[in-house]
């Protein structure tokens, strides 16, 4: 993972362990930010995990398929929330807010 040492699975294991760590160490401080390179890391991944979501789709493996799903909507979230809105480049999108 971009030669740092994250002992995370993922980009988005990395981040969202960050983000509960800078949280309980800092309740009443400002929310963990993402960075404009942490998003595209993140979103890059998400991308390489619905490729893999597609290959099993078609080896009728849905299981898997689901599992990968929640696991994307769940980084989007992330990606999603105020302040890493912007920073990803989603503050043009609502978020199913109308």
């Amino acid at each position: 993972m971009g030669g740092e040492s994250t002992s995370a699975d993922s980009w988005y294991d990395y981040h969202l362990r960050r983000q509960r760590e800078h949280d309980a160490a800092n309740p009443d401080a400002a929310s963990y930010v993402l960075e404009p390179e942490d998003c595209a890391e993140l979103l890059r991944e998400g991308v390489q995990y619905y490729h893999r979501y597609l290959s099993f789709w078609h080896l009728e493996l849905y299981e898997l398929c689901a599992r990968d799903t929640e696991r994307n909507l769940r980084l989007f979230t992330l990606c999603g929330s105020t302040p890493a809105r912007s920073a990803c480049g989603l503050s043009s999108i609502s978020g199913g807010r109308t």
